[in-house]
């Protein structure tokens, strides 16, 4: 996913059915919060959720595509 800094578009690989939905799922919750009117706090969240599912492969991406927040994200290994 890329933007376009002059006009904000996304530009995100089209669904294409099951074999890229849990890809596509988790990378279209961007442009959906950017729209959204939220709390600072949530914004900030969702863009911390955001740039951790950028920053994923697709293979475990999708572990963390059912997250609704960036916390959700993080599991602390044991010691």
């Amino acid at each position: 996913m890329s933007t376009d800094a002059n006009t904000s578009a996304y530009r995100i690989e089209h669904l294409r059915g099951e074999d890229n939905y849990q890809t596509w799922a988790g990378r279209i919750v961007k442009p959906i919060a950017d729209a959204n009117a939220i709390s600072s706090w949530e914004r900030k969240d969702r863009q911390a959720l955001s740039a951790i599912r950028l920053r994923v492969a697709d293979g475990p991406l999708v572990y963390i595509s059912g997250a609704t927040d960036s916390r959700h994200c993080y599991r602390p290994s044991s010691p």
